[in-house]
Protein backbone atom coordinates (compact mmCIF):
# COMPACT_ATOMS: atom_id res chain seq x y z
CA UNK A 1 0.00 0.00 0.00
CA UNK A 2 1.28 3.09 -0.68
CA UNK A 3 1.43 5.92 1.75
CA UNK A 4 0.08 9.09 0.43
CA UNK A 5 1.45 12.27 2.05
CA UNK A 6 0.06 15.15 1.78
CA UNK A 7 0.57 18.62 3.02
CA UNK A 8 -2.19 20.24 5.27
CA UNK A 9 -1.69 23.59 3.04
CA UNK A 10 -2.61 21.86 -0.54
CA UNK A 11 -5.73 20.10 1.21
CA UNK A 12 -7.12 23.03 2.97
CA UNK A 13 -9.87 24.87 0.61
CA UNK A 14 -10.14 28.34 0.73
CA UNK A 15 -13.30 29.45 1.59
CA UNK A 16 -15.70 32.41 0.55
CA UNK A 17 -17.21 34.69 2.59
CA UNK A 18 -20.78 33.24 3.09
CA UNK A 19 -23.70 34.03 0.61
CA UNK A 20 -25.85 36.63 1.91
CA UNK A 21 -29.16 35.05 3.30
CA UNK A 22 -32.63 36.30 3.51
CA UNK A 23 -34.18 39.77 2.25
CA UNK A 24 -31.76 41.81 0.77
CA UNK A 25 -31.27 45.08 3.07
CA UNK A 26 -32.44 48.58 1.76
CA UNK A 27 -29.71 51.01 1.27
CA UNK A 28 -30.88 53.34 4.15
CA UNK A 29 -29.71 56.68 2.82
CA UNK A 30 -28.86 59.17 5.73
CA UNK A 31 -31.42 61.51 6.72
CA UNK A 32 -31.36 65.02 5.31
CA UNK A 33 -31.34 68.20 7.76
CA UNK A 34 -34.17 70.16 8.88
CA UNK A 35 -33.94 73.65 9.28
CA UNK A 36 -35.51 76.23 12.13
CA UNK A 37 -36.38 78.72 9.03
CA UNK A 38 -37.17 79.01 5.68
CA UNK A 39 -34.72 81.55 5.23
CA UNK A 40 -32.01 79.33 7.25
CA UNK A 41 -32.71 76.47 4.50
CA UNK A 42 -32.63 78.67 1.56
CA UNK A 43 -29.26 79.88 3.15
CA UNK A 44 -27.72 76.59 3.53
CA UNK A 45 -28.82 75.02 0.54
CA UNK A 46 -29.44 77.62 -1.89
CA UNK A 47 -32.81 76.93 -2.65
CA UNK A 48 -34.89 80.60 -3.39
CA UNK A 49 -37.26 81.70 -0.82
CA UNK A 50 -39.93 82.34 -2.85
CA UNK A 51 -39.66 78.25 -3.87
CA UNK A 52 -39.86 77.34 -0.40
CA UNK A 53 -42.75 79.59 0.20
CA UNK A 54 -44.49 78.14 -2.92
CA UNK A 55 -43.90 74.71 -1.45
CA UNK A 56 -45.43 75.78 1.72
CA UNK A 57 -48.58 77.10 -0.10
CA UNK A 58 -48.90 74.62 -2.36
CA UNK A 59 -49.29 71.65 0.32
CA UNK A 60 -45.71 70.17 0.74
CA UNK A 61 -45.36 67.90 3.87
CA UNK A 62 -41.97 69.31 4.64
CA UNK A 63 -42.90 71.94 6.76
CA UNK A 64 -44.10 71.76 10.39
CA UNK A 65 -44.75 75.30 12.29
CA UNK A 66 -41.72 77.33 10.93
CA UNK A 67 -39.14 74.29 10.49
CA UNK A 68 -38.04 73.10 7.36
CA UNK A 69 -37.20 69.08 6.70
CA UNK A 70 -35.27 69.09 3.36
CA UNK A 71 -35.89 65.32 2.13
CA UNK A 72 -39.72 66.30 2.14
CA UNK A 73 -39.35 69.35 0.75
CA UNK A 74 -37.22 68.44 -2.52
CA UNK A 75 -39.37 65.51 -2.87
CA UNK A 76 -42.00 68.29 -3.39
CA UNK A 77 -39.58 70.04 -5.72
CA UNK A 78 -38.78 67.61 -8.14
CA UNK A 79 -42.54 66.25 -8.22
CA UNK A 80 -43.16 69.44 -9.94
CA UNK A 81 -42.91 68.57 -13.19
CA UNK A 82 -44.10 72.25 -14.80
CA UNK A 83 -40.79 74.40 -14.45
CA UNK A 84 -38.41 71.39 -15.30
CA UNK A 85 -38.37 72.04 -19.32
CA UNK A 86 -37.63 75.64 -19.12
CA UNK A 87 -34.60 76.45 -20.46
CA UNK A 88 -33.43 79.42 -17.86
CA UNK A 89 -29.79 80.66 -19.95
CA UNK A 90 -32.54 81.41 -22.47
CA UNK A 91 -34.88 83.09 -20.03
CA UNK A 92 -32.05 85.08 -18.77
CA UNK A 93 -31.26 86.85 -22.14
CA UNK A 94 -34.42 87.09 -22.70
CA UNK A 95 -35.06 89.55 -19.92
CA UNK A 96 -31.76 90.64 -20.53
CA UNK A 97 -32.91 91.83 -24.04
CA UNK A 98 -35.94 93.29 -22.56
CA UNK A 99 -33.76 95.58 -20.15
CA UNK A 100 -31.71 96.80 -23.17
CA UNK A 101 -34.80 97.66 -24.50
CA UNK A 102 -35.66 99.93 -21.76
CA UNK A 103 -32.49 101.29 -21.82
CA UNK A 104 -32.25 102.14 -25.61
CA UNK A 105 -36.06 103.96 -24.78
CA UNK A 106 -34.50 105.71 -22.11
CA UNK A 107 -31.58 107.03 -24.53
CA UNK A 108 -33.63 108.16 -27.12
CA UNK A 109 -35.94 109.83 -24.33
CA UNK A 110 -39.47 107.85 -25.62
CA UNK A 111 -39.81 107.25 -21.64
CA UNK A 112 -38.74 108.96 -18.60
CA UNK A 113 -37.92 107.73 -15.05
CA UNK A 114 -40.96 106.41 -12.87
CA UNK A 115 -39.53 108.69 -10.06
CA UNK A 116 -39.05 111.75 -12.15
CA UNK A 117 -42.65 111.16 -12.76
CA UNK A 118 -44.14 111.31 -9.70
CA UNK A 119 -42.10 114.38 -8.34
CA UNK A 120 -43.04 116.10 -11.13
CA UNK A 121 -46.80 115.60 -10.86
CA UNK A 122 -46.75 116.10 -6.86
CA UNK A 123 -44.91 119.46 -7.85
CA UNK A 124 -47.49 120.26 -10.33
CA UNK A 125 -50.48 118.90 -7.83
CA UNK A 126 -49.07 121.28 -5.62
CA UNK A 127 -49.12 124.48 -7.81
CA UNK A 128 -52.50 124.08 -8.49
CA UNK A 129 -53.94 122.96 -5.11
CA UNK A 130 -51.86 126.30 -3.53
CA UNK A 131 -53.13 128.25 -6.77
CA UNK A 132 -56.13 127.43 -5.83
CA UNK A 133 -56.33 127.94 -2.13
CA UNK A 134 -54.63 131.94 -2.73
CA UNK A 135 -57.14 132.85 -5.89
CA UNK A 136 -60.37 131.17 -4.77
CA UNK A 137 -59.29 132.12 -1.14
CA UNK A 138 -57.54 135.58 -1.05
CA UNK A 139 -57.16 137.33 -4.17
CA UNK A 140 -60.80 136.69 -5.62
CA UNK A 141 -63.59 137.43 -2.95
CA UNK A 142 -62.31 141.38 -2.79
CA UNK A 143 -61.79 141.41 -5.87
CA UNK A 144 -65.37 140.40 -7.05
CA UNK A 145 -67.63 142.27 -4.28
CA UNK A 146 -70.26 144.13 -5.90
CA UNK A 147 -69.63 142.95 -9.71
CA UNK A 148 -71.85 141.77 -11.87
CA UNK A 149 -72.25 138.33 -13.11
CA UNK A 150 -70.56 139.42 -16.68
CA UNK A 151 -67.59 140.49 -15.12
CA UNK A 152 -67.35 137.81 -12.28
CA UNK A 153 -67.01 135.23 -14.91
CA UNK A 154 -64.04 138.15 -17.08
CA UNK A 155 -62.37 137.66 -13.81
CA UNK A 156 -62.47 134.24 -13.08
CA UNK A 157 -61.65 132.87 -16.95
CA UNK A 158 -58.39 135.22 -16.44
CA UNK A 159 -56.90 133.24 -13.62
CA UNK A 160 -57.94 130.31 -14.51
CA UNK A 161 -56.11 131.01 -17.85
CA UNK A 162 -53.12 131.92 -15.50
CA UNK A 163 -53.62 128.85 -13.56
CA UNK A 164 -53.68 126.60 -16.92
CA UNK A 165 -50.31 128.36 -17.87
CA UNK A 166 -48.63 127.63 -14.59
CA UNK A 167 -49.84 124.05 -14.80
CA UNK A 168 -48.62 123.40 -18.16
CA UNK A 169 -44.96 125.16 -17.65
CA UNK A 170 -45.10 122.48 -14.17
CA UNK A 171 -45.90 119.42 -16.64
CA UNK A 172 -43.62 120.34 -19.42
CA UNK A 173 -40.85 120.49 -16.39
CA UNK A 174 -41.54 116.28 -16.14
CA UNK A 175 -38.77 114.74 -17.42
CA UNK A 176 -36.75 117.60 -19.07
Amino acid sequence: MKNKTHSKASTTKRRDPPAKRGRPRKEVAPELPTYDSMKACAAATGIPLETLKLAKRKGCEGFRSTRVSLGPVLRWIFSQGDESDINWSAELNKYKAQREEIRLAQDRAEVIPRSDVVEGVGAAMGELFGSLDRVLLSELPPVLKGLSEKAIRAKCENHIERLKEKLRHAFAKIGS
